[in-house]
């Protein structure tokens, strides 16, 4: 049976002249990616004849903005993405624990063995643009009590246009329990934070490929200051 992939994602605004080009593979497979083409709205779906059912991918995709006649390309940030995929054996479970509140938020690592080496990987994507103060930025920020921290951001920019970011921040955590606990920061400065989005991924378990996923928080945050 074709296994059937579904992709969402925030769109542009105003919309790429060329749509959205997806790029995929199987996850952890380290092979080169298959250009499925463009799209022109969320979400893409397409279908995968050759792997078995259950296969876990990953990919890129990419704001097309080239107009009719011009010579080569103008694209955008490639945007990763992933396929839910439960590793063999294991039950873990990444989930929020509160309500989302301001730019922070904590989320539970569950089900998992003392001892295992697990990598969760935060996103921030979508789309800023200046609305007060003398720039714009987004910031992203992970860490955990058994684990690293790690913080990212994008570019600054001081003008009112709109700009597509892409950051992540890694936590390497190691499990001291069955659960392990995770903090983020996630805050777009000087811009609605109402074009983008927030994933938390556990990418592996002991280097083993896993996908498991949950939405983030994020907010909003007027500081003033400059790039």
């Amino acid at each position: 049976m074709p296994n059937t992939i579904t992709v969402p994602f925030i769109e542009c605004t105003p919309a790429p002249a060329n749509g959205y080009n997806l790029k995929w593979r199987v996850a952890g497979s380290g092979d080169p990616y298959t250009d499925e083409g463009n799209f022109s709205s969320s979400p893409i779906q397409f279908i995968d004849n050759i792997n078995p059912e259950g296969t876990c991918y990953e990919g890129t995709l990419q704001s097309d903005c080239t107009e009719s006649g011009e010579s080569g390309q103008l694209l955008g940030e490639l945007i990763p993405w992933s396929t839910p995929c439960a590793e063999s054996g294991t039950t873990y479970e990444i989930s929020l624990v509160n309500p989302c509140s301001g730019i922070y938020s904590t989320y539970l690592l569950s089900g998992g063995t003392p001892g295992d080496v697990v990598l969760v990987r935060a996103s921030f994507y979508g789309s800023i643009a200046k609305n007060s103060g003398l720039f714009t930025r987004a910031d992203l920020t992970i860490s955990s009590p058994d684990g690293t921290s790690d913080s990212q951001s994008s570019g600054c920019f001081t003008d009112t246009a709109s700009h597509f970011i892409s950051i992540t921040a890694d936590t390497t955590i190691t499990m001291v329990g069955t659960t392990a606990s995770i903090n983020l920061a996630a805050v777009t400065n000087n811009s609605l934070d109402s074009s983008t989005s927030v994933t938390l991924t556990i990418i592996s378990i002991n280097g083993s490929p896993n996908g498991a996923f949950v939405s983030g928080c994020k907010g909003n945050s007027a500081t003033g200051g400059t790039c």
